[in-house]
């Protein structure tokens, strides 16, 4: 699949994670820069 586009909030995470395990090429949406940040150093991506 291409793309899942979610918010990275504390559930948000886990969906990620699950969609990157699928396959799925995931772009991360959230109005919160602390969540999207959270979500960079708790999985190890980097923004882009």
């Amino acid at each position: 699949m291409k793309v899942a586009v979610i918010g990275v909030g504390h559930w948000g995470i886990k969906h990620v994670d699950g969609y990157i395990q699928l396959g799925y090429n995931v772009i991360i949406c959230d109005r919160s820069k602390e969540n999207i940040n959270n979500y960079i150093t708790i999985l190890g991506f980097h923004a882009c």
